[in-house]
Parts: C-alpha cells; sequence; structure tokens
C-alpha cells in the first residue's frame, strides 16, 4: 500500500511500473475529485483495468451507482469499516 495525497497523485502513481492491483480514492480529494481520478483512470489504456475502491461521505442515495457506471468496482460509505473494506478488496482483487 502507497498512500498520496491527492487526485493527480493517485493517478500518476498508477500509470508508473509496475501499475497496483488496486486504488482507493475518496470522492473529495485535493488536487481533483475522486471522480476525476476514476474517470482518468479508466480512460487510458494503460490504467483502465486497475480495481477502484470510492470511498464517501456523500448522503447522496446515486452516488454508488454513479461511480459504478464510471468504472468503480465498489463503493464503501465514510465512515468506514475496517471489516467492510477488507470484504470489499476480498470481493475485487481476486478478479485479477
Amino acid at each position: 500500500m502507497v498512500p498520496v495525497f491527492d487526485a493527480m497523485q493517485a493517478f500518476m502513481f498508477a500509470v508508473r511500473p509496475p501499475a497496483p492491483d488496486g486504488v482507493i480514492l475518496d470522492i473529495n480529494m485535493p488536487g481533483g475529485t475522486g471522480i476525476e481520478a476514476l474517470k482518468r483512470l479508466k480512460s487510458s489504456l494503460n490504467t483502465a483495468l486497475i480495481l477502484v475502491i470510492i470511498l464517501s461521505g456523500s448522503t447522496d442515495a446515486e452516488m454508488p451507482q454513479k461511480v459504478k457506471t464510471l468504472g468503480a468496482d465498489e463503493f464503501l460509505r465514510k465512515p468506514v469499516d475496517q471489516g467492510a473494506l477488507f470484504a470489499a478488496l476480498d470481493k475485487v482483487l481476486p478478479r485479477r
């Protein structure tokens, strides 16, 4: 696991080899939103297959479907329970 501090840094880390197995993004991040980072990741041939989990404190009932339509593999509401995060990781990582 490599922590990054903003959306642009997350994308820049993901495009460097070796590509990460997955990326966890928050909707609200400095340097751009997690949605912007998700769109960039999914639009690049080099990063389109990277698994993405989105975290958000948003109460928007449509947000989970919105980010999944954009290519996110999972959506978790904050505060995130550690067990729920590990379950989401177990769910998406075996696909690779």
